[in-house]
C-alpha cells in the first residue's frame, strides 16, 4: 500500500462515488510507483461489486485517464495515472 496515492485517491472528490471506491481500492493495492496487480475477482471482491459493476468503473475511471490498465504476464496490471503528491 502507498499511503500518498491512498490519501490521493480518497481526497478526489471531482470522481462520482462509485468509480473513486474502486480507485481507493487499486490504491489501497498500489506500490509506490502507483503500480497494482489485482485480479478482477480480488478486486471485485474488495469493492462489495460484481464483475459487470466493476467494469462500467473501471470504464469511467480510463475514460477520465485517472487509471490505465494493461496484461502483465498474463495479470491485469494497473497504473495509477495523474497523481500529484500531496
Amino acid at each position: 500500500m502507498s499511503l500518498g496515492y491512498l490519501t490521493w485517491a480518497m481526497n478526489r472528490t471531482d470522481i462520482p462515488a462509485e468509480p473513486r471506491l474502486v480507485l481507493i481500492a487499486l490504491a489501497d493495492l498500489a506500490d509506490d510507483t502507483g503500480h497494482a496487480w489485482p485480479s478482477d475477482d480480488i478486486l471485485a471482491l474488495k469493492v462489495g461489486m460484481n464483475a459487470d459493476v466493476l467494469a462500467i468503473h473501471l470504464r469511467w475511471l480510463y475514460e477520465a485517464g485517472t487509471v490505465k490498465r494493461r496484461q502483465d504476464g498474463g495479470r491485469p496490471l494497473y497504473q495509477l495515472c495523474d497523481f500529484v503528491p500531496g
